[in-house]
Order: C-alpha cells, then sequence, then structure tokens
C-alpha cells in the first residue's frame, strides 16, 4: 500500500494539473501489476515454485 500512495502522489506531482487523482490511482495500479506480474514470470522462469 505504500507503494500504491508513493507513486499516486509522484504521478500527481509530475503530471499537468489537469491529470485527476482517479487517472493517478489508475496508472499507478497499473504499473504495480505490471511490475508484480514481472515478478511472477521472472519466479516461473526460474523454477521457484516447482509443480507438485
Amino acid at each position: 500500500m505504500v507503494y500504491y500512495n508513493s507513486l499516486t502522489s509522484i504521478l500527481l506531482t509530475n503530471c499537468p494539473r489537469t491529470f485527476t487523482l482517479g487517472e493517478a490511482q489508475i496508472i499507478a495500479q497499473g504499473i504495480l501489476l505490471f511490475i508484480l506480474s514481472c515478478i511472477l514470470s521472472l519466479l516461473n522462469e526460474l523454477d521457484i515454485f516447482p509443480e507438485k
């Protein structure tokens, strides 16, 4: 949650004034989901969690 709030505030301070809180939250969610899916793909490729 800390990363989400930090990313949202960074987006709001660095984007144009017409940028709304909702838009910043949607972009923050997309970025965090992308990072999470990359990490999970990497763990899957490295076979960290072998199938039973």
